[in-house]
C-alpha cells in the first residue's frame, strides 16, 4: 500500500515501472482523487493520505496483465480487447519530439525508455502504411493534438516489446461526484512577459521566437 501510493503521488508518469505499480495495486477503486492528494512529481511525500475522502470511480483493477515479453501482436491483442494498452519505446530522437504528422518510422534506436498509452492501430491513407495510434504524456501541444501514429509491425521505436494493461471490475456503492479542480496559481510577476511595454499595443496572431545569446 505505502509503495503504490508514493507511486500515485510521486512516480514519474512516463516510467514503466509505474503502470506496474499501479496495475498491480490492490487498492479496489479505494484511493483520493487527484484534487484531493495531488501529483508531487519527484518529490513526493511517500505516505497514503489520511483523512482524506475516497473516490469510488465505478471500476478497480481485477487482474493486472503486465507483459515483459509482449510483441506487436499481442499487444493488437490486447487494445482490441480492452480498448487500450501501455507500452514503453524509445523517445529521445529529436524527430520524435519534433513529430507532428504522418506515419512516424525514424527511430534510430529502441532501448526503452518513455512509457505511452496504445489506443488504437489502423492504415495510414496517404502512405499506405500501417501504424499505432499512441497517446503521448507531454500535452496537447504536442504530437497531433497529443498523439502520434508509430509505423506498426516493425519493431519502431520499441514498441509493443513490454505491455502493460489491466482487467477491470466495477466497484460497489454509490459513485462519487468528481471533485472541482482548483484553478492553477497566477503566473507570478516575475516570470510574466508583457510585450506592449516595449511594442505598444499588439492585435492579430504572431510567432515568437526567442533568442537565449
Amino acid at each position: 500500500m505505502l509503495l503504490f501510493c508514493s507511486v500515485m503521488n510521486g512516480c514519474n508518469g512516463a516510467n514503466p515501472g509505474c503502470y506496474i505499480e499501479f496495475f498491480s495495486s490492490t487498492l479496489k477503486g479505494q484511493s483520493t482523487h487527484e484534487a484531493d492528494y495531488p501529483y508531487l512529481d519527484r518529490s513526493p511525500k511517500l505516505t497514503c493520505p489520511v483523512g482524506k475522502p475516497i473516490y469510488n470511480s465505478g471500476a478497480f483493477v481485477q487482474e493486472p496483465l503486465v507483459d515483459h515479453s509482449c510483441t506487436e501482436d499481442r499487444l493488437q491483442t490486447l487494445v482490441a480487447t480492452y480498448g487500450s494498452a501501455a507500452t514503453a519505446i524509445y523517445a529521445s530522437d529529436k524527430a520524435f519530439g519534433n513529430y507532428a504528422n504522418g506515419v512516424f518510422n525514424g527511430c534510430t534506436s529502441q532501448p526503452n525508455n518513455h512509457a505511452v498509452l496504445v489506443v488504437g492501430y489502423g492504415t495510414d491513407s496517404a502512405s499506405g502504411l500501417d501504424y499505432w495510434l499512441v497517446k503521448n504524456s507531454w500535452g496537447s501541444s504536442w504530437g497531433s493534438n497529443g498523439y502520434i501514429k508509430i509505423q506498426k509491425g516493425k519493431g519502431m521505436c520499441g514498441i509493443g516489446s513490454s505491455c502493460y494493461t489491466a482487467r477491470c471490475s466495477a466497484t460497489t456503492g454509490t459513485l462519487s461526484d468528481p471533485p472541482v479542480v482548483p484553478p492553477p496559481p497566477p503566473i507570478p510577476a516575475s516570470q510574466e512577459c508583457d510585450l506592449t511595454t516595449r511594442f505598444g499595443p499588439i492585435t492579430g496572431s504572431y510567432t515568437m521566437t526567442i533568442n537565449s545569446k
